[in-house]
């Protein structure tokens, strides 16, 4: 289910609110509802979004993603129209640009700072 808002106010308030529904209802299994806000920059301005949304947005898309290979329909995802608008990594893409460590794992400095500079970070 895809809840779109008209303004990134309403979107917060719905938010919480579907947040406070569902943990008022003890044997509630639906997973909290999933936050996709819009980049909070303009497309001339030469900055980047805060970190909060560029979590958020990639949190959403993960999970999405996961999602789709498990075909489950229990996800609520609490946007707006213009979020919705926004370009964003396709499911391979993202795949592609994620990269997941564990505790114990080696990894040669060298060969992560060169991965981290193919996606874009500069030292």
């Amino acid at each position: 289910v895809v809840v779109v808002c008209s303004t990134g106010k309403l979107q917060e308030q719905l938010q919480q609110e579907l947040e406070t529904w569902r943990s008022a209802f003890a044997k509630c299994t639906a997973k909290a509802p999933l936050f996709f806000p819009a980049w909070d920059v303009l497309p001339h301005e030469a900055r980047l979004p805060h970190a909060d949304v560029l979590s958020e947005r990639l949190e959403t898309l993960l999970h999405l993603s996961a999602k789709r290979r498990q075909s489950a329909t229990d996800t609520v995802v609490v946007t707006t129209g213009v979020a919705l608008l926004q370009r964003t990594f396709s499911p391979g893409d993202l795949k592609k640009r994620f990269r997941r460590f564990r505790l114990g794992d080696r990894i040669d400095p060298l060969d992560l700072v060169e991965w981290l500079e193919d996606q874009g970070y500069e030292p």
